[in-house]
Parts: C-alpha cells; structure tokens; sequence
C-alpha cells in the first residue's frame, strides 16, 4: 500500500477573514482542540511522521493553536514544513508583529506560504507589509513562498503578481508559464501554482474534462498526509474531494495516527486509491462499462467525481470484486 504519511496537516480554525469564490471550505468559528491535537502529535511521532504544517481556514485566525503545537512539536523532535495564509489577516501593523514575533519565539523554523492570485483579491499592501514584516522578523531570505491558482483568470493572477513584486521592491522572474519566481535583493520567493478544480463554487469556471487522462502519482501530491480538520476529523489528503465523508478516515478526538493507518486500509475507497491508483480505479470501472463523460488531466477533479456522481454501493460493488 502507497501510504505513508511523512506530514501531519492541522487546520486550527474554519474561520477565515476572506470569501473567495473558488474556495470549496465552508466558513464558521470552529476551531480545533489544542490539547486533542496535541495528543494526536504524539501518536504521529510513533507511526513516522516527520513534519507538521498548518493551514485553514486562515491560521493565524487562531494563533494560540500555532503557539502551542510549534512548541509541542519541536519538544517532540518533529521538524516544520508550511504554513499556509492569506497574509492580510491581521487588524493592523501592531498585531501582525506582535503574532509573528510571538511565533518566531515559540521556534517556528518552517517556511510561510503566502495565497496571492485573481480569486483572493487582497489588498496587495498589506500582503507586501506582511512578507516584509516576517522576512525582518526572521532574517531569513528563503522564508517565504507564494501560492497562486491557475486555470482561470490567470492574465489577472500575472499582473497581480508583478504588482507585489514591485512593490517588495524586486522583480517577477518567469522562466516559464510553470516557473516563476521574485527576486529581491536579500531574498527568493518560489511561486507555485495549484491548478484549479472547477468543483463546487468553482464549478463553472472552465471545463475539466480536457481530453486527456491525468498522470498516475498515487496522490503523491496532496495525498499521503494526515490532514486534521477544525473538528478533529482526518482525511488521507488535501484535496477537494476531502469533504466527502468515504475520505473521512478517522477523528484525532477518539483515534490514534496508528489506528486511522489501519482504517485507511480497511476502507474499500482509500485502499483502492494507495494500491491500484486512481488510474486503476478508472480502468475497473471502464470493464464493468462505466462511460465517463470525456478525460480529465486533474486527477483531483476526477477523485472528486467519483464521490460525488458513482453510487457508493456501485463503487464499493467494483472496487471489491
């Protein structure tokens, strides 16, 4: 089986200070048990673990969880991958240092990946005065990264871009429509792109079914993680299909890391997902004369349509024979 989970996710709060109209999370002031999740780390430890990252909702809505998990995982020897953030959550200059400053203290050593494109449609100051803020803060020049969605609006995304390279004082490099980065004089921030999946809100925006089929990586990509849920629930990945509850794979309020392995492995859908892949998923189906509507090269969206339009007990039906 093709899962092994190397980061843990937590998402501290559901709340979130923006409302964009791609995004699949809906919105409340839910927030996650510290001390649960807490728990949890420690049985994380046990199975392999390795690093842990924070995403939303928007995180630092909820910086008392950061706080106390950073200091917990550094005394459990764990090592720090990403936090993700709008960068404009903040009420003003004051309390963006004082909550930054407070989380480098706590021994924050990850990186901060910054949501800049078309849909955020932030304020590109705040989003400048936040990067320059924590580039100080921490001294470092690798610090910060960008996330941008593509697949829409993305002349938009690009100009948007130039505009917070400039006004960081640096320049946009684009060495491909893949590759680009800004280039400052004491610092490199990397932009990756997360191409978009017309689901939900987004579902009209372009069409998915492309004409090719999506290359097989046994969800390498937002998959393999244990990604924790502002009510404790765990999914096996990040994806957009995580809403659905057959990718609901335990719940840190009442399971361990070691027990939610076993579960992923009892569960008919994830299983298939870790030992054939999606594509072989796809390929079962195709023999018991299941017809898609076209290909589609986002094997997100495709995760997602199967949860969403393939009857459950048809699914489980062709997955365990």
């Amino acid at each position: 089986m093709k899962f092994k989970p190397l980061d843990v996710l937590f998402s501290p709060t559901a709340d979130c200070n923006l409302s964009c109209r791609h995004c699949q999370s809906e919105k409340s002031k839910q927030t996650l048990s510290i001390t649960r999740a807490e728990t949890f780390l420690e049985s994380c430890r046990k199975v392999g673990v390795k690093r842990i990252g924070f995403t939303g909702g928007e995180p630092f809505l909820f910086p008392k969880f950061l706080y106390r998990i950073v200091r917990r995982g550094i005394e459990l020897g764990f090592f720090f991958g990403r936090l993700m953030t709008n960068g404009v959550w903040f009420r003003n200059k004051n309390q963006l240092n004082s909550v930054l400053l407070k989380l480098y203290d706590c021994g924050y050593d990850g990186s901060i990946c910054v949501s800049v494109d078309a849909f955020h449609k932030s304020n590109l100051n705040n989003i400048a005065l936040f990067i320059k803020t924590a580039l100080k803060i921490w001294g470092r020049g690798d610090l910060i990264s960008l996330a941008s969605v593509r697949g829409a609006d993305d002349a938009e995304t690009l100009k948007i871009l130039r505009r917070l390279a400039l006004k960081l004082n640096a320049k946009l490099k684009v060495y491909s429509s893949r590759v680009m980065s800004i280039k400052g004089d004491y610092f490199f921030i990397p932009i990756s792109f997360i191409y978009l999946s017309p689901v939900g809100r987004a579902s009209n925006i372009k069409n998915p079914w492309d004409g090719k089929w999506f290359k097989e990586d046994f969800c390498a990509g937002p998959g393999n993680v244990f990604m924790v849920m502002p009510d404790g629930l765990v999914k096996p990945c990040c994806g957009y299909a995580g809403h659905n509850e057959l990718l609901t794979v335990g719940d840190i309020n009442c399971d361990n890391a070691a027990r939610i392995l076993k579960n992923i492995k009892s569960n008919f859908f994830t299983r298939a997902i870790f030992t054939r892949g999606l594509t072989g998923i796809r390929k079962s189906m195709e023999k018991k004369r299941v017809k898609f509507i076209s290909k589609t090269s986002d094997h997100c969206f495709f995760c997602n349509f199967l949860l969403e339009r393939i009857p459950p007990r048809l699914l489980k039906q062709i997955l365990t024979e």
